[in-house]
């Protein structure tokens, strides 16, 4: 219902999801960087079943193919049951809170170094300061497995 809904939140300025997150194979245990062991961080859930609209879909009436079918491509996801809770993608309940650390600095395109061409491949990043997403000064996005509530963690003054 709508009224259920609320207003989309964006990172701010300079802040992305650290890339370490998203490195991982699917949802193993990375570790506690941020040295709290009650907000561990685990890799993205990965899938490469979603449907997906392909070239085929205009010759073959009712073909939808999904990123399977384009080459086994897969792609990191939180998901929610019907009740906004945390699932592995079957509607059961995920065995753990998500949390996702948040980095500070520059992301850049990476770039073949003879033509100075974009090409396809993570993007380079720059922290600022570094090590930002691990060391003292984290912040990480909590979501509650069985309420689906959201929070910043962040380091408490010294």
């Amino acid at each position: 219902m709508p009224k259920d809904l609320s207003s989309i939140k964006t990172l701010p300025s300079g802040a992305f999801i650290a890339p370490f997150k998203f490195s991982a194979p699917s949802a193993g245990l990375l570790g506690y960087p941020t040295n709290r062991p009650e907000l561990p961080i685990y890799g993205f859930l990965r899938t490469n079943n979603i449907p997906f609209p392909t070239a085929r879909a205009l010759t073959n009436s009712g073909y939808l193919g999904t990123f399977e079918s384009l080459g086994g491509l897969t792609l990191p996801y939180v998901a929610f049951n019907y009740l906004g809770q945390l699932t592995p993608g079957d509607g059961s309940l995920l065995s753990y809170d998500e949390n996702i650390p948040l980095d500070y600095g520059n992301l850049a395109m990476t770039l073949n170094p003879t033509n100075k061409l974009p090409i396809q491949a993570a993007p380079n990043y720059y922290e600022e300061p570094p090590g930002n997403s691990t060391n003292i000064s984290y912040n990480v996005i909590h979501i509650d497995r069985l309420t689906g509530r959201v929070r910043l963690e962040r380091q408490d003054a010294l």
